[in-house]
């Protein structure tokens, strides 16, 4: 690995350490996913990689485990959209920032690109 990985190795787990006392077992909530975006492009950027990777995850189980996903985004819908759609169902549901922000992830998602 060059020098560009080591850095974003380091950056990687200070990100982690920084939200690890937010976390729900561990895991990324709501309300992280919510301060990350509030940082201004940076930070939208990063909840942006977060939600193209959670979805990526969810279209993988859907394939090994063959069932049909409950969500059908339309082709070329740019990530930097679908973050926006998570940020705004984020605080429209602030009740639920406590929760693990991959399952918000894929719940803001489905209610908004569901299949028909």
């Amino acid at each position: 690995m060059g020098k560009g990985g080591g850095t974003l190795g380091v950056a990687l787990m200070v990100l982690a350490a920084s939200t690890a006392a937010h976390a729900v077992g561990g895991f990324k909530t709501g309300e992280d996913l919510l301060r990350q975006y509030n940082l201004g492009p940076e930070g939208r950027a990063e909840q942006a990689a977060y939600v193209g990777g959670v979805l990526d995850g969810e279209r993988i189980v859907s394939t090994v485990a063959k069932f049909k996903s409950p969500i059908c985004l339309p082709g070329g819908v740019p990530t930097q959209h679908i973050s926006l759609v998570v940020h705004e169902w984020l605080e429209s549901h602030p009740e639920r920032l406590g929760q693990q922000a991959a399952n918000l992830v894929l719940t803001a998602v489905k209610e908004r690109f569901p299949c028909r």
